[in-house]
């Protein structure tokens, strides 16, 4: 069985979320921290200086949010 528990990053999504999130493996976790953008509307952001493409969902459990992300070139 293999065991990811994921790596802390930088994230900012306009509107949404600065800060520090978690990531494992193609996934992103964080609780929105701005009120200007719905998060569920977010489709890009930075993460670790790198522009991401991102698939938020609310996640059923928690206050937080999941996503997707994609690097992009």
């Amino acid at each position: 069985m293999i065991v990811d528990n994921g790596a802390q990053v930088e994230l900012f999504i306009p509107g949404v979320f600065q800060g520090t999130a978690g990531t494992a493996r193609d996934k992103v976790w964080f609780v929105p921290n701005k009120a200007g953008v719905d998060p569920a509307t977010a489709r890009a952001g930075m993460m670790d200086g790198k522009v991401v493409r991102l698939e938020p969902a609310k996640d059923a459990e928690g206050p937080g949010w999941t996503s997707r992300y994609t690097v992009q070139a």
